[in-house]
């Protein structure tokens, strides 16, 4: 078992990589190369900056000195507030004063803050430059007997409010404040400490700094820069590598493999181990950049730390990012969405992390990285960062230790590792899971709940030891097999399936009712059955896609539940749908396959074997060919060599030759029917024909119940009641009467259209006499051809499945005179446009809610950063100074033998403010060498969680007690240590009772405006930047979702037939854009109100009306700009997911290539020449895209308005003497919150990037765009070639058919009168509608073409056709694929130009008034020209206002067709969700609707089942009856005698015959077909000797021989049919194993083979 699954594997690893191999570019310059230009960049620019700023390097330990009380004093001159005012207090405040010293200060008390407020207040209003603190006692009794002191600080300097030091820290709490502190404590613990307490001296000491790096500010930001370049980086590999995986699913192509064997999982696994392999090639060069540098000034990213444990932490990385986004794209069904799905989760899920958890939240962070990977990733580049800085690197020794203290240990490398694992198991796990329950289109779903299926008492039999016999008997349409003649090869019993409707539902379908059959060995067995009969389900238990509800199947004797895998390895499937790898060659799609079946077979032994199948299959010489650059019936053709590769022993067909012209139809044919005798073989077809030459047997099933079951001729006898039916093409003048005389009493007329008659007359001894009769007076009579055959399988199929009979109505269509005209018209069509637009916005609103949430995730991110980056007016709240404010505090002490008791009492105090003691220090060593080696040992400890310490030595009755502070990297550490060391005093000396606790606050009315200032000047170059960047970051993406309504219209080709109405492309383009305008400016609304809300709220003063009005411009500008380029993307042929990718993907790119290109131009503007002649061109180029135009366009808005913001908010910080010397604002002139200048917004095109540049080039691009696409939509390009080769092509001198010669002189002729009309000086375009109203009887054809010839290079794909449709005539257009129909549909419909040839309807030249007359056209194209989300019901509204018919009578009008095409029960559904014959359907109302002169259907019934085709028939039989003219092409020769007057049979190019169909087969000699019935048991010799002596007797071939029958084809056309009976029944009396016998016409598709293997196979050259 392993060893199979590890076959499998490689075989997978194997496919992978041919796949990554086609898309080498792709990898090579987008995977590879974006990722390591972004790490080069940040790389490069780090050292050109730190090249300038070099880190400082310690290499060695820093020791400080011991610092005393006064130098931590206030400057002196420095007044001092005390609140309250009492005895007490003022004691205390003498004896504080004699410590701070006398006269230094001014000390004045007040009884209330209120009172020292007013003060403060007057003083500040002054402008006074003094320096002022106050203290606050908290107890206002406060007297002798107090035990607590509790007291605030207050600073007239900024306090930090942050607890650990960042960028733009500084020193605090030295300048006054902790001496102050001291004072106060030391006062209290004087006058409250017994007299015979020790002599106190305190004094403090920082703690020794470990050898560490000191890097300058700027190589810290750009090692932050570092961490987002990385999580940017990644998020292009993301977006590839899912794609691979997903696309499979999107193309159904898992499924595909899961039938041949292939888990899921397998295949997901393939994907993540090639692509793990593949990032080597980014990583490994990742990994080696960060350590190397460009110059000797700078340290490597990585200098100190692990390279490999860096490649690890990458690597683990690519793991969990690729499952992550196997999990995201598993709950997609479309592609459309998954990339701005994965951009919105992980872009979002960074923000989150950096802004949403703080503080003792941020431990959650690393735990939310198992979800979002980019998570984890900047938590490590972080750590890396940090170990670097300490010298010490990440190395496997501090794996575990976090060096980022607020994340914990979850934060550090190890945890994150153990993370990435995890959250890579999950991932996986989640993406199989989800992939089992929403496996896309071609997947079956499963319960939720699946896998507690073991749960459930099972009902299927897994016992096997004697099947019953399926008994047949029962049944008079199930046909007797007798006795052991047959083995059976697969067996079903008692088989159901029923699904529940829901998830909590009760309510069950049906779809299997307890079938049992037997399909037997060598034997190829059709199964029949309308569309949700059961096929498919009984088809997806046989492959093992699904489990039975209940009962029994065995196939090859083994039951498919115990022995799934050994079966599915036997079975070989072709899908309905054409599912292959399009990154796969044949040759390698095939041996892939056959690889997968092939267990015990050597590569090369296969690959032979598939080499001789290419050959069987006529695909050897496409052996290297993609699947893109194969025809329709070479697709199938590769389908069905993956089912039949390997050799398996069972093959199970799903519409093998559905949409293939007959003669590929044949080739497959042929394929199967040598196939037969070997192997067991089931076939779900529609086509009855099909059923009726491939099938052995025939299985008809209806509503999950199996209703007959025997060879086709045993069900035509039964049903057809002895009667054969004869069908004749016949004169205008005959009487189907006279003709019934000849025949007798008993022939009986089934349908007779003008043109032609069909009878059915009974098999009698008779027979043969009455149709010489027929044949001898034909002329007489008025017939011009006629064929004779049974009841036809489709007949037989609709007896078997009728439930009741269907009514057939004909109504009358509208009278076309009340069609619109002129302006109304125009107004009309635009109109219907415009609503069929927002029914589509409707239908797809969640394409809008994705716009929403892609442009308010980056108005988010803009309100954090400018929040952060901004410093806000509000007074923070008091901050308590005690250990507890650090998690995980820790303190340390050292004493000497007398002093232990302070040590204690410290360790008590420690313990008391939720802190721990450092116990494992070295006692053998001094106190600070112990330090430094725990430094060493410990550094995030030591740098982040050791707060405090205290030295305590006692000798000679005076006490000498030293506080210890952390300075690297905590802030608040002096001010604790002084608290916690005085605290150790009081309790000592005093008592325990005792204790000190103090806060610290700022001024309300004082602020630190040097930070401030420095914080909004530093800060305002990287905004300016950095804002703009992340809001286009999300807008370009949603810009890109535009792209889908159009191009998806584009590819389904319904914008084809929406032009074919005679909507302009004025109107179409126009409306399209009027409605995505509306929409863009609601979003650009939102925009500017979200931006005007963040600036009110953050009181930014960026946005004025001016500058409001500047943005909505730029905005509007930008938008008329890219929504023609963005439908420009709708002519490329891309997929949807493919257009959106780059059209998010390349202005991104884009973008940062201008950044890059913006810095360095910056950084050696006047330096480098070359820069100065690049940059010039570079900037002209890319400012042509709105993109780069809109990008330069809100960085000049943005550094004018947050320059004038930036300005406004310092002149209020700062008084206006200093205002005055400010340069940063000295060109506004701002005083006091108001600028005397307007902002600075236009700079006359000085500066690189320009607002005017951008505004202008946006207005002027406009016209390239449009212009654009008008040139795309006219194929003006196309059109200019076509005219040029035009003149230089020779006339064809190609021999035709008589009858199409003289086809063709009937058209000259015509023609020549229609030009003269034309060339009538006083003949124009007003006489248009007086032509199309004319009824003169003098015109013959509706519809003419002449001469039409098209090529393709020097390739003729039509060959100067001639042929013309009579008002109500159906006129047939058959060839094989690629000879020539549907490049004649596409010139007829106006979608390729013609290089020769003229067209006419109703006699007006169709190249001259194209426009016109194509709105009298209805156009059903072979492919489902549908828009998925929008219903029947809003298809044909739109068909009807665009074709005229007025609004009041669009609604009965769309009702009468949807009844008419039974639509009623899905049209209010999603056209999308239709069944194909649904679909067919409505595609045939959407032709029809609004009575067009002319309808053109292209195989309108492929796929449809025959009940629904028969329907579809009468319906456009009843559209002819009122004199609609109709072109159909199809490839059932049957649906083309039912419904074709006239046809016409195109090969290489050319017509080789036109004219009636009996009429042709009997012109073309083809002859007549006998078919014998024989006993199954019969002897072979005896079956030789049949067959000898039919080739006695006749000039025949055997077309078709199996088990039981015989069918010959007769070439004669001098046969009589009383010859032919004769012989055949003298046979049958002498051989008794001929159990029946017919006698028939030969059909039309003998007559098309004869014509289509007769094709001239040499290049048709111009």
């Amino acid at each position: 078992m392993i060893s199979e699954k590890l076959r499998v594997f490689k075989l997978l690893l194997y496919k992978d990589f041919l796949v990554r191999k086609r898309h080498w570019k792709l990898g090579l310059f987008v995977e590879i190369a974006i990722p390591l230009l972004l790490f080069v960049t940040v790389w490069g620019l780090r050292n050109l900056s730190v090249q300038t700023s070099p880190n400082a390097n310690f290499d060695s330990s820093i020791t400080y000195p011991v610092e005393e009380r006064y130098e931590f004093l206030p400057i002196p001159g420095t007044k001092i507030y005390v609140v309250p005012d009492n005895p007490f207090i003022t004691l205390y405040m003498n004896e504080v004063r004699n410590c701070l010293g006398k006269d230094r200060y001014i000390i004045r008390e007040f009884k209330t803050v209120e009172d020292m407020s007013l003060l403060v207040d007057y003083s500040y209003q002054r402008a006074v430059n003094e320096k002022v603190i106050a203290v606050i006692f908290k107890n206002d009794s406060m007297d002798s007997t107090t035990t607590h002191l509790d007291y605030k600080i207050l600073l007239d300097e900024k306090v930090p409010q942050e607890i650990y030091k960042g960028l733009l820290s500084r020193p605090a709490f030295r300048n006054g404040f902790v001496g102050l502190q001291l004072c106060l404590d030391e006062s209290f613990i004087v006058m409250k400490a017994k007299n015979d307490s020790p002599r106190m001296h305190m004094n403090m000491q920082q703690m020794p700094y470990p050898p560490h790096v000191e890097p300058d500010k700027i190589d810290k930001i750009y090692r932050v820069v570092f961490c987002a370049f990385a999580i940017l980086a990644f998020l292009v590999p993301l977006c590839i590598e899912t794609s691979y995986a997903s696309e499979e699913k999107f193309l159904g192509i898992n499924v595909l493999m899961a039938m041949n064997g292939v888990p899921n999982y397998l295949n997901l696994l393939s994907w993540l181990l090639t692509g793990l392999i593949f990032s080597l090639t980014y990583i490994v060069p990742v990994t080696i950049l960060v350590n190397l540098t460009s110059t000797d000034s700078a340290v490597p990213f990585l200098y100190y730390g692990n390279s490999f444990l860096f490649w690890l932490i990458f690597t683990m990385h690519f793991v969990h990012l690729v499952t992550f986004g196997m999990h995201v794209s598993a709950y997609f069904t479309r592609s459309s969405f998954v990339v701005t799905g994965l951009l919105i989760l992980y872009i979002g899920s960074a923000v989150l992390a950096k802004k949403g958890f703080e503080d003792d939240a941020s431990k959650i962070v690393p735990y939310f990285g198992i979800i979002f990977p980019n998570v984890l990733l900047f938590r490590a580049c972080e750590e890396i960062n940090y170990y670097e800085s300490m010298m010490k690197g990440i190395q496997f020794d501090n794996l575990f230790r976090v060096g980022e203290h607020q994340y914990g240990t979850a934060g550090s490398i190890g945890m994150i590792l153990i993370f990435e694992m995890l959250g890579s198991i999950f991932h996986f796990i989640m993406a199989n899971y989800i992939y089992a329950i929403n496996p896309g289109k071609y997947g079956v779903k499963k319960r939720p709940f699946f896998f507690l299926k073991f749960l459930r008492r099972s009902n299927i039999s897994t016992d096997n030891p004697e099947v019953e016999k399926f008994d047949c008997n029962s049944n008079k349409l199930f046909e007797t097999v007798t006795g052991n003649v047959f083995t059976p090869g697969i067996q079903i019993r008692n088989l159901k399936k029923s699904y529940n409707t829901g998830l909590f539902s009760g309510e069950k379908v049906h779809a299997l009712k307890g079938i049992s059959v037997d399909f037997y060995q060598k034997q190829i067995t059709a199964l029949l059955g309308h569309n949700g009969a059961g096929k498919t389900t009984m088809m997806s238990i046989l492959t093992g896609m699904i489990s039975p509800s209940q009962g029994l199947v065995l196939i090859n004797g083994k039951n498919i539940k115990d022995d799934t895998d050994e079966i599915m390895r036997d079975i070989g499937l072709c899908p309905q749908e054409n599912m292959f790898f399009p990154s796969l060659s044949i040759a390698e799609q095939l041996t892939f396959f056959a690889l997968l079946k092939s267990e015990r077979q050597s590569r090369s032994l296969v690959k032979s074997q598939v080499t001789i199948f290419m050959q069987k299959l006529k695909l050897f010489e496409k052996r290297n060919a993609l699947p893109k650059q194969l025809s329709g019936g070479q697709k199938r053709r590769v389908c069905l060599g993956m089912a039949l590769v390997g050799d398996s022993s069972t093959i199970i067909l799903d519409e093998p030759t559905s949409g293939l012209d007959p003669e590929s139809r044949r080739d497959i044919w042929d394929i199967l029917l040598k196939l037969r005798g070997e192997k067991t073989i089931l076939i779900s077809t529609h086509d009855m024909e099909e059923a009726d030459i491939l099938g052995d047997r025939v299985a008809i099933v209806h509503a999950g119940n199996l209703r007959s079951y025997g060879t086709s001729m045993f069900l035509k006898k039964i049903l057809g009641q002895g009667n054969v039916e004869v069908t004749m093409s016949i004169e205008s003048w005959c009487e189907p009467s006279k003709i019934c005389n000849y025949l007798g009493s008993e022939s009986e007329i089934i349908s007779t259209d003008g043109s032609k008659i069909q009878l059915s007359i009974p098999q009698s001894p008779t027979l043969p006499d009455l149709l010489d009769k027929l044949e001898i007076n034909k002329k007489d009579l008025g017939i011009t051809g006629m064929s004779v055959s049974l009841i036809t399988l489709e007949q037989v199929f609709l007896k078997v499945t009728q439930d009741k009979k269907e009514n057939n109505l004909r109504e009358a269509f509208i009278d076309t005179t009340k069609k619109l005209t002129g302006r109304n018209l125009f107004v009309h069509i635009v109109t219907g446009l415009l609503r069929k637009k927002l029914t589509y916005t409707v239908r797809n609103v969640s394409t809008l809610l994705i716009m929403l949430i892609l442009l308010f995730i980056p108005m988010f991110c803009i309100g954090f950063i400018l929040m952060d980056h901004f410093p806000g007016d509000d007074v923070p709240d008091p901050i308590p100074i005690k250990l507890d404010m650090y998690h995980d505090g820790r303190t340390c002490y050292r004493t000497n033998e007398k002093a232990k008791a302070f040590g204690d009492t410290y360790e008590a105090v420690t313990k008391e403010s939720y802190g721990k003691v450092i116990e494992n220090l070295d006692e053998n060593i001094s106190f600070m060498s112990a330090l430094l080696k725990f430094g060493l040992d410990n550094p995030a400890i030591y740098d982040f969680h050791l707060i405090a310490g205290a030295e305590f030595i006692s000798e000679n009755d005076a006490l000498n007690a030293t506080a210890l502070y952390n300075g690297i990297e905590t802030i608040y550490s002096l001010p604790i240590s002084v608290n916690l060391l005085t605290n150790t005093l009081l309790k000592t000396l005093v008592s325990p009772e005792y204790s000190i606790s103090l806060e610290t606050q700022q001024f309300p009315q004082k602020q630190d405006t040097e930070i401030d200032v420095l914080m909004i000047t530093a800060s305002e170059p990287i905004e300016t930047f950095f804002v703009p960047i992340i809001f286009l970051f999300f807008f370009y993406p949603l810009v890109a979702l535009f792209v889908i309504h159009p191009l998806k219209e584009t590819l389904t080709n319904i914008k084809h037939l929406q032009r074919m109405t005679g909507a302009s492309c004025f109107q179409y383009w126009g409306s399209m854009f009027l409605f995505d305008f509306a929409v863009m400016l609601i979003m650009i609304a939102l925009a500017v109100i979200s931006l005007v809300l963040i600036d009110a709220v953050l009181e930014l003063e960026m946005l004025r009306s001016c500058e409001i009005f500047i943005l909505i411009i730029l905005f509007v500008l930008f938008a008329v700009n890219i929504l023609p380029l963005v439908y420009n993307f709708s002519f490329s042929g891309k997929g949807t997911s493919t257009a959106i990718k780059l059209l998010s993907l390349l202005p991104l790119g884009l973008i940062a290539v201008e950044t890059v290109m913006t810095i360095v131009t910056l950084m050696f503007q006047g330096y480098s020449k070359t820069m100065n002649i690049i940059r010039p061109i570079q900037k002209t180029i890319f400012l042509l895209t709105p993109y780069v135009s809109f990008f330069h366009g809100l960085i000049a808005f943005f550094r004018g308005t947050r320059h004038y913001g930036n300005c406004i908010r310092i002149s209020r910080m700062i008084n206006q003497t200093e205002m005055e010397h400010f340069l940063h604002c000295k060109d506004l002139n701002c005083i006091n919150g108001t600028c005397a200048e307007p902002p600075i917004m236009f700079t006359k095109f000085k500066e690189d990037i320009a607002l005017e540049t951008s505004i202008l080039t946006l207005c002027l691009t406009p016209i390239l765009y449009f212009g654009l696409l008008c040139i795309l939509e006219h194929k003006l390009i196309h059109r200019l070639i076509v005219r040029i080769r035009r003149n230089k092509l020779d006339k064809s001198d190609e021999a035709f058919e008589e009858q199409v010669k003289k086809v063709k002189h009937d058209i000259a002729f015509e023609v020549s009168r229609i030009k003269s009309r034309e060339s009538d000086p006083s003949f124009g375009k007003e006489d248009i509608e007086k032509i199309n109203g004319d009824n003169d009887d003098t015109k013959k054809h509706a519809f003419l073409a002449f001469e039409l010839r098209k090529l393709y290079g020097n390739f003729v794909a039509v060959q100067d056709i001639s042929f013309g449709v009579a008002q109500g005539e159906c006129f047939g257009l058959l060839g094989v694929n690629g000879a020539g129909k549907s490049t004649t549909f596409k010139v007829v419909t106006g979608e390729e130009i013609p290089h020769n040839g003229e067209m006419y309807l109703n006699h007006i030249d169709m190249i001259k008034y194209g426009k016109h007359f194509l709105s009298q056209m209805g156009y059903c194209p072979q492919n489902d020209a549908i828009i998925k989300s929008v219903n029947a019901y809003d298809h044909l509204r739109l068909f009807a206002r665009l074709r005229g018919i007025p609004e009041s009578q669009v609604e009965t009008e769309v009702r009468k067709w949807i009844d008419r095409l039974k639509l009623n029960f899905c049209a209010s559904q999603p056209s999308g969700t239709y069944s194909g014959g649904n679909k067919r359907r409505l595609n045939i109302a959407m032709a029809l609707i609004g009575k067009p002169n002319l309808v053109l259907l292209d195989e309108p019934t492929t796929g449809v089942d025959p009940a629904a085709r028969r329907s579809l028939w009468n319906v456009i039989q009843s559209c002819q009856t009122t004199g609609q003219a109709v072109i159909l092409t199809s490839h059932s020769m049957e649906e083309c005698e039912a419904l074709c007057n006239r046809l016409a049979i195109m090969v290489d190019g050319k017509f080789e015959c036109i004219g009636p169909s009996q009429e042709l087969k009997q012109r073309f000699g083809a002859g007549y077909n006998i078919q014998l019935k024989l006993d199954p048991e019969a002897p072979q010799n005896e079956i030789s000797n049949i067959k000898e002596d039919m080739n006695k007797a006749f000039d025949c071939e055997v077309m078709d021989e199996n088990s039981g029958y015989l069918m010959y084809h007769l070439k004669s056309t001098d046969l009589t049919w009383r010859r032919m009976y004769d012989v055949v029944d003298d046979l049958k009396t002498k051989y008794s194993s001929i159990q029946d016998f017919s006698v028939l016409s030969s059909t039309l598709e003998q007559l098309f083979l004869v014509f289509a293997r007769s094709a001239n196979k040499s290049e048709r050259n111009a």
